[in-house]
């Protein structure tokens, strides 16, 4: 911690931050990560397609999707029964049928 009022510089930037950009560690003594959160992000992404790429395989780019198509539409309550469809006999454990 560079003082007491609750800052951390990051190394990748050099910038005094607040300590809530930072993640946490037990290890060190002010019990913060040592690169923002944000940075250490970037860091690991960039490590991981610096190892794939030395395997020799590829990492697919991360697509950014609109938040109107994060969410499902609702499902029809006769649809939404996981277990519609199955039926039980005696000498069956369990049996599903193909509905139309």
């Amino acid at each position: 911690m560079d003082s007491q009022d609750g800052t951390k510089t990051c190394p990748d930037c050099g910038v005094s931050k607040q300590l809530s950009e930072f993640g946490l560690n037990r290890r060190v003594p002010d019990g913060r990560a040592r690169y923002r959160k944000a940075g250490f992000r970037i860091r690991s992404t960039a490590s991981c397609y610096r190892k794939k790429a030395e395997q020799g395989k590829t990492v697919r780019e991360r697509i950014d999707v609109p938040e109107a198509r994060k969410t499902l539409p609702a499902m029809p309550r006769d649809k939404a029964d996981p277990l519609r469809g199955f039926y039980r006999k005696a000498e069956w454990k369990f049996a599903y049928t193909h509905d139309s």
